[in-house]
């Protein structure tokens, strides 16, 4: 997720009049803040998969959402803050649950799938940066 505003990064820094190392901070903030997901995976035992999914996605939605509307760099670099600490939580509850829906010898293909779109995302990102 993160890089996915990599690309748009130069034309959200001259709109929000951020400097250098704001751009890289607004950028790399979400990252950081997915650190979550070393404290969702035991809650999710005591809470259950479903309602952390749900509040956590409902909490990046809503972070997200906040981050379209930033007018200067300090609401970005906070939304973005958030919305990282919505997002570790994915990685967690997405393996209780296909620990849950997988046989072991299935689990490794079907994790890799999983997985293929977000590191997939993040590449295309980060080639799409370096060529613009």
């Amino acid at each position: 997720m993160s890089t996915i505003m990599a690309p748009a990064l130069p034309s959200i820094s001259r709109e929000l009049h951020l400097s250098d190392v704001e751009s890289v901070l607004a950028l790399g903030i979400f990252v950081l803040a997915t650190v979550t997901s070393l404290f969702i995976g035991p809650l999710t035992e005591l809470f259950g998969r479903a309602p952390l999914m749900h509040l956590t996605n409902i909490w990046f939605l809503a972070f997200n959402i906040a981050c379209g509307f930033a007018k200067n760099g300090t609401t970005l670099i906070t939304a973005r803050f958030f919305a990282g600490l919505g997002a570790g939580a994915i990685y967690p509850i997405s393996s209780g649950c296909m620990g849950d829906m997988w046989s072991p010898e299935e689990r490794g293909r079907t994790y890799s799938l999983y997985l293929l779109v977000p590191l997939l995302g993040v590449a295309v990102g980060l080639w799409m940066l370096l060529i613009l």
